[in-house]
């Protein structure tokens, strides 16, 4: 029944456990560098995972405040400039000589106007200056030109004309090459001091994952140095004045800590009041962007009371868990394969919001449920996963024997109660008052009613009515007026049928005697 205290008695019974006294791990979740769709789960012990995310974000602002100055120095700047001077020599060479090689031919190199845009070409020179083909063609027309040399001049063309698509090529050629050595003298300049932060972090956390992660990070960084180029303040763009938001752009090296148990001295046992499927298993949380988009990332990945209670215990209402769509087939599935998989629930499939698939959480959770007998025997008769899943039931008596020692739990209770609300102290009589009114809850003289809440009910009408006195202490009288004022707000019916009974509309005979009629006897409660 409900009020007897089912959920405290829980609470107790685990705090004695052997397994309340292991703490568990610090969970994780990181970008998978790899694939982002599927973010990477890292576990630490208790505490390293508050640690681990604090390193991380101080790599990021250090490399931020360092990078700039690294790529500003005088040494950088003079290889730099070395590297790109080179080129430069090497890309002027190059034209300089096929431009002799040109001129040699009686040929040109001009650059052509097409639009908004400039081409190289290359024509003869008739004449003393550049002609095009429809010059030519006027000049063989007018006698001053042989058909013959235009044919001469046109294949030279078509020969030139191919050398300078080579030579464009060698150009490009050699623009790449400038650039991977740039690349990998920014590479070379920057990897020390990347390279003793995360020396130092693996030191630190002796794990294999957490390595691999810190090298796939290692490794990014040294591929995208164009995030870290800008000094902080130039990194945030702004219109009027006025700061534009915008997506922070070092996300992909934060780290989102989904289970903290930093300071926990014992295994965790949380009773989930809510047992959404949300709070329960956990979400994705998706957000618009300034552009109205919608938008999640690996940080926004939530814990639900599941992955929280891993390594303790997790108590929910069965009613409760049973009428929340989804809750009930993802909790014996999540039970059934010891695995949460976090999601962007969504009813209606056609909706979804969210591509993320976060790598899936082996866990180790004792649940405990909390229902009536006739939900149990439902869920028994006609859930097949529910007997295999759930194999331990525990019934909790309405009553208890009256003995010395059930009469001092009695007003061990009514201490607590009085403790925990700072109610007026209950004196002896007081005591006894509320005992006398647990054996005539339980109906039998032998038995105690284990109805706490309706116990506790009577307990603080009684402070009521002590401060009403007033009284600094509660006593006996004050129960028996609480007891009777509660009975008094719920006899109404009773109060209607006295009533009809002395108006005569129920006529009930207690003297006398008649023929031939038998009288029933009622029995009040």
């Amino acid at each position: 029944l409900v009020g007897t205290g089912r959920k405290t008695a829980i609470h107790c019974l685990l705090e004695e456990t052997e397994r309340i006294r292991r703490i568990p791990d610090d969970k994780l979740y990181v970008n998978n560098f790899k694939n982002p769709d599927m973010p990477i789960l890292l576990t630490l012990p208790a505490g390293q995972g508050r640690s681990f995310k604090k390193d991380m974000d101080d790599l990021v602002d250090f490399l931020v405040k360092n990078i700039p100055s690294i790529f500003e120095s005088e040494d950088y700047q003079a290889r730099k400039k070395e590297i790109v001077e080179g080129h430069e020599e090497r890309v002027k060479d190059l034209l300089k000589g096929f431009e002799k090689e040109v001129q040699a031919q009686g040929f040109a190199l001009i650059q052509l106007q097409v639009g908004p845009f400039a081409r190289p070409a290359i024509l003869p020179v008739v004449e003393g200056k550049p002609q095009n083909s429809e010059e030519l063609t006027v000049l063989v027309a007018e006698g001053k030109l042989k058909e013959e040399t235009m044919k001469e001049l046109d294949e030279k063309q078509s020969q030139l004309t191919e050398r300078m698509e080579a030579v464009s090529k060698e150009i490009s050629s050699l623009q790449k090459e400038v650039e991977q050595r740039l690349k990998s003298l920014d590479s070379d300049i920057v990897t020390p001091i990347v390279e003793h932060r995360i020396n130092d972090m693996k030191k630190k956390y002796r794990s294999d994952r957490v390595h691999e992660y810190l090298d796939e990070v290692k490794g990014d960084i040294l591929e995208h140095l164009d995030l870290f180029r800008k000094k902080p303040e130039e990194a945030t763009p702004s219109l009027f004045g006025m700061p534009i938001p915008h997506a922070e752009p070092f996300t992909d090296y934060r780290v989102n800590r989904l289970v903290d148990n930093f300071g926990a001295k014992k295994a965790p046992v949380i009773f989930e009041t809510s047992p959404t499927y949300r709070n329960l298993f956990g979400t994705v949380e998706v957000t618009a962007d300034r552009f109205g988009q919608w938008r999640t990332d690996f940080t926004r990945i939530k814990a639900g009371s599941m992955l929280r209670a891993d390594g303790g215990f997790l108590i929910v209402e069965a009613l409760d868990a049973l009428i929340e769509p989804g809750v009930w087939p993802a909790l014996k599935r999540t039970l059934r394969n010891r695995r949460i998989e976090i999601q962007n629930y969504a009813p209606f499939y056609m909706i979804s919001m969210s591509a993320l698939k976060p790598e899936p959480i082996d866990c180790d959770v004792k649940v405990a449920m909390v229902g009536d007998a006739f939900l149990y025997d439902l869920l028994y008769s006609h859930d097949e996963d529910f007997k295999k899943i759930f194999k331990v039931r525990a019934d909790f008596d309405w009553v208890m024997d009256v003995r010395r020692e059930s009469i001092m739990e009695y007003a061990n209770f009514v201490k607590k109660i009085v403790s925990q609300e700072k109610l007026r102290p209950f004196d002896r009589n007081a005591v006894a008052a509320v005992v006398e009114y647990g054996v005539r809850l339980a109906g039998r003289k032998k038995k105690l009613s284990t109805q706490f809440n309706n116990v506790a009910d009577i307990l603080r009408e009684a402070n009521y009515w002590a401060h009403k006195d007033p009284s600094s202490k509660v006593t006996g009288r004050h129960v028996e007026r609480a007891i009777e004022e509660k009975l008094d707000r719920s006899r109404l019916i009773e109060e209607k049928v006295q009533e009809m009974i002395e108006e005569g509309t129920i006529m009930i005979d207690t003297q006398g005697s008649v023929l031939g009629q038998v009288n029933g006897l009622s029995v009040y409660d």
